[in-house]
């Protein structure tokens, strides 16, 4: 269960990225139409050249070229949730919300609840069902003590007055001791294994818990970074098209500025939804999901 709440959480996460993604291309797309109008008007009358339409015109059409990815990318996406999910997507959209808690920001707290992990707990049986078979084994040295009761409705003989006998028997093995030991160390040898196997999954526990401590920290210390880029560009860019329309810089630093927009925009888009899902990760990891 929670391996697939991680895969249907990576694939939510996953589709909207590209929507976004999408949807950002688009937005840019607007703008370099936007760009090439206003320069085939400078072109009239004298104030930009030919060359600069062109340069403008073929940027927009590598841009529907990378549209035309991340489209088909979407709708891949959008089958892996459904599949994941079985539910049908058509006339649906998804809903983001936001993340339900803010988390600890200390990493001792998401080692403390290790052991009610799912993977460690049922190693943690699995050692003591392994030691259980060790006191099985030994069970082959005790005696084996049995009681019969038989209860006669007719018996015939000299025995006729007698409806019930009683038969108390004790077998000890005493020519098994070799077979006994043999299992005995097979049943040792079997929970050795096992308790490794539970030290090897609960420490790989641990250390998950930490690098998805460490993974989901640096994610949103990036997902911060990045809102502040957005914003840092999108000033630029409009600088730069004030300068051009007072021809303190030519349209390639215009087109430049914009190209760079579309990538910062898209940057944090990726980032955040990889802290979104480091987010999940983290508390499957520690052991922290409802």
């Amino acid at each position: 269960k929670e391996l697939l709440f991680l895969d249907v959480s990576s694939a939510f996460y996953g589709l909207l990225r590209e929507e976004q993604d999408f949807e950002a291309i688009r937005g840019i797309h607007i703008l370099l139409q936007e760009r090439v109008k206003e320069l085939k008007e400078r072109e009239e009358i004298g104030r930009s050249r030919p060359s600069e339409v062109a340069t403008a015109q073929a940027r927009i059409k590598i841009l529907e070229a990378e549209w035309a990815r991340v489209a088909g990318t979407r709708a891949v996406a959008r089958h892996l949730l459904e599949f994941l999910t079985g539910i049908s997507l058509e006339g649906r959209g998804l809903k983001e919300e936001d993340l339900p808690a803010p988390l600890s920001p200390e990493m001792p707290f998401y080692l403390e609840d290790i052991e009610v992990r799912s993977d460690v707990e049922a190693a943690r049986q699995s050692m003591k069902t392994a030691w259980r078979g060790v006191v099985v084994a030994q069970s082959g040295f005790w005696p084996d003590i049995s009681l019969e009761h038989i209860q006669y409705e007719r018996r015939e003989g000299f025995q006729s007055n007698l409806d019930w006998d009683l038969l108390f028997k004790i077998n000890v093995p005493l020519f098994q001791g070799g077979e006994i030991i043999g299992s005995v160390k097979r049943a040792v040898s079997l929970w050795k294994k096992e308790k490794l196997a539970y030290s090897e999954i609960r420490r790989e526990a641990e250390l998950e818990a930490k690098q998805g401590f460490d993974e989901w920290r640096a994610s949103l210390n990036r997902d911060r970074a990045f809102i502040e880029a957005v914003k840092a560009s999108e000033e630029n860019f409009r600088l730069q098209k004030e300068e051009y329309e007072r021809s303190l810089v030519n349209n390639l630093d215009v087109l430049e500025a914009l190209e760079s927009l579309l990538e910062t925009r898209r940057d944090a888009n990726e980032a955040h939804y990889e802290m979104k899902q480091n987010y999940w990760r983290l508390l499957v990891a520690a052991g922290e999901l409802p």
